[in-house]
């Protein structure tokens, strides 16, 4: 059974409280969704999960007094907080759903090229929402993950991750914010390890590249970290050339910030 607490007067409590039956956000897909890597040591990137919550609550005008921590848990594990608004409520319901960790498999392979998928409109532009969560349950077997484009055909993310790709030149590359793909804490996470080793990252809102022009794949998000990918497609990627996803796999998960 799935363990949920609810945010409450200040604290968090067990159980998922009422479900307002006019939170017509929540039937539409549209609650803001944070998943949080935690442990009995805490959650080191919960500060930017944090941040980015509050940003999209002021941006959609929903009210809210986010918590400072998160419920305790006794083992690493994944914690899905679900923020849904109705304008006939006072105030946000909160929810933290806890859930296993993923495993991904080494060297995954990925559909490839990308399906075309369109990003939810503004003012949900860029924010993970409780439609991604449900997108991202899709199975895309036989593949890993699935590449995604936007309707003006730019790379933009795949189902549950962001992308980072480096070129036979050693450039590095990831989709920028305006493809419309979502502003992953994992992938906030790999920039700033990237630029502290003094490495550019090029944001870039291009056509899908060519795989045999693609050196190294990698994947991130804030559950797994750094995923080197093995293959776009039919087309495999040398391990042997991979570099920076290897190396900031290794660095994964992070330190108690």
């Amino acid at each position: 059974m799935e363990t949920v607490w609810h945010w409450a007067e200040g604290t968090w409590r067990p159980g998922s409280g009422m479900l307002d039956s006019r939170d017509s956000l929540w039937r539409r897909g549209l609650a803001l969704v944070e998943t949080v890597r935690t442990g009995p040591e805490g959650a080191p990137l919960w500060s930017w999960h944090r941040e980015r919550l509050a940003g999209g609550l002021a941006r959609l005008g929903w009210p809210a007094a986010l918590p400072e921590g998160l419920p305790e848990v006794a083992a690493p594990a994944a914690l899905r907080l679900v923020a849904s608004w109705s304008p006939e409520r006072p105030a946000v319901t909160l929810r933290a759903h806890l859930r296993p960790l993923p495993a991904p498999p080494p060297w995954p392979a990925l559909a490839y090229p990308p399906l075309a998928a369109c990003p939810p409109p503004a003012p949900l532009h860029g924010l993970k929402t409780l439609s991604h969560s449900l997108a991202a349950g899709e199975d895309p077997a036989p593949w890993y993950d699935r590449v995604l484009a936007n309707p003006r055909g730019e790379v933009m993310e795949t189902l549950r991750h962001n992308l980072f790709w480096t070129d036979r030149e050693g450039r590095v590359f990831t989709p920028s914010l305006e493809t419309g793909c979502v502003a992953g804490v994992g992938r906030r996470w790999a920039l700033a390890r990237l630029r502290a080793w003094s490495i550019a990252v090029a944001e870039v809102a291009t056509a899908p590249p060519d795989p045999e022009d693609i050196a190294e794949c990698w994947l991130t998000n804030a559950l797994s970290g750094p995923v080197p990918v093995g293959a776009l497609g039919h087309h495999p990627l040398d391990p042997g050339r991979a570099r920076l996803g290897p190396a900031l796999a290794g660095g994964w998960p992070p330190a108690q910030r």
